[in-house]
């Protein structure tokens, strides 16, 4: 058993009862979670791991959709501002118009395939998987073994060949936009394929430190809340250090 209550901070507490030890004594731990529905599912975990512990009684089946797909984003602490941004496009664009106030409990497997279906013309297969992604957690998460996509596969991820311009190409394109604002932007982005973010989270000491290199070591995204954020390149290969054209590093000191 366990008791649920609300912290002044606005965050949720749960009291678990984990029984008695040699003792006597009661054992409690104590979880603390940012939503309600996490720390509800936090407490089950902790009471399923139990000798004949399981998860009945924590009942998710009439919780709306929309509120289930809110409370699990809100309580994703743990991953990076970007991907917790495509996550809250993907919710409130894709998945709350398509399965809105529905009971989770009403969703089918036979829904969530109709709904993949219905999502893959004019899209590619990545971007259907990335649609499916938080739509499958949120199920899994809050209704476990009896989750309607538990057994749906992840849409295959597709490959795609990367074709450079040319250098007379390249020239060409340089030639288009000399003396324009815009002719740093794609001096940096033809010398290296620098992302527009890791332009932005350029500093003088990463661009001009080391004469003819220029470091890549942050970025700069959008978070759910207004304004920017900087964060790490978005994998261990985005740290890397680029040869760049003196021409290049002339322009960043102007």
């Amino acid at each position: 058993m366990f008791s649920i209550d609300k912290l002044p901070s606005g965050k949720f507490r749960a009291r678990v009862d984990l029984g008695s030890d040699a003792d006597g004594k009661r054992i409690r731990k104590t979880i603390i979670r940012t939503t309600e529905a996490a720390t509800k599912m936090a407490a089950a975990d902790v009471l399923a791991t139990l000798p004949g512990g399981s998860r009945k009684g924590i009942a998710y089946d009439a919780l709306p959709f929309d509120q289930a797909a809110r409370e699990w984003l809100a309580g994703k602490t743990d991953i990076r501002p970007r991907t917790k941004r495509g996550y809250h496009i993907t919710i409130e664009r894709i998945l709350i118009p398509a399965f809105g106030k529905t009971p989770l409990g009403r969703i089918t497997e036979r829904d969530v395939r109709n709904w993949l279906v219905s999502m893959q013309p004019g899209r590619t297969t990545t971007t259907v998987r990335q649609y499916f992604i938080p739509m499958k957690a949120i199920l899994n998460d809050f209704l476990r073994q009896r989750s309607p996509a538990l057994n749906i596969p992840l849409p295959k991820q597709q490959k795609y060949r990367c074709i450079p311009p040319t250098p007379d190409e390249m020239r060409e394109v340089l030639a288009m936009v000399a003396g324009t604002p815009e002719e740093l932007f794609v001096a940096l982005f033809s010398g290296g394929g620098i992302r527009l973010g890791e332009i932005c989270g350029l500093t003088f000491r990463s661009a001009l430190s080391i004469p003819g290199r220029i470091i890549i070591d942050q970025t700069v995204t959008f978070g759910i809340e207004p304004g920017v954020v900087l964060d790490d390149p978005k994998s261990e290969r985005g740290f890397r250090s680029l040869a760049v054209e003196p021409s290049v590093q002339d322009s960043l000191w102007g």
